[in-house]
């Protein structure tokens, strides 16, 4: 539990700091290079493989912290800043401590009811949080935007 709280913590005060950047508009994108997707998952193996290579003397958590969010969000937000700036990688970001809130309830969820409940169970019901937990998040955010949005644009 104290855990999920200090996970929760940190997404917040992430949330706080990147909200206060002002990285500009964000750009309309051009449609990706054909070597875009090729080049992101030769990133991603690479990055994966490293960890991976040195489990044995990482050992599981190291490993297991260093390859789930670090990695993945490392290739998205740099190929995120190179091709479409700061404002891309910022939008980017945020939208992945948005998700870090699903995830960390997900792992705590699956932590405490896999032995009492069963693998099975315990994902589905995990899942199950998450995506309510998501789409709760999603529908609190539209609705903070919406009241800063001065009404005469909400009008037009």
């Amino acid at each position: 539990m104290v855990a999920l709280g200090l996970s929760f913590t940190a997404t917040a005060c992430s949330a706080k700091v990147l909200a206060r950047t002002d990285p500009g508009p964000v750009p309309s994108s051009p449609p990706p290079l054909r070597w875009d997707l090729p080049a992101r998952a030769a990133a991603t193996a690479l990055l994966v493989t490293a960890p991976t290579s040195a489990a044995a003397r990482l050992g599981p958590s190291t490993t297991g912290v260093l390859a789930p969010f670090p990695i993945g969000t490392s290739v998205t937000a740099a190929f995120a800043l190179a091709q479409g700036g700061p404002a891309v990688a910022a939008a980017t970001l945020r939208g992945v401590l948005r998700g870090l809130w699903g995830f960390a309830v997900f792992c705590f969820l699956v932590a405490v009811l896999a032995e009492p409940l069963g693998g099975g169970p315990a994902f589905g019901i995990a899942i199950a949080c998450t995506l309510v937990l998501q789409l709760g998040i999603g529908r609190l955010q539209s609705a903070r935007a919406a009241q800063r949005t001065p009404r005469a644009a909400r009008a037009a």
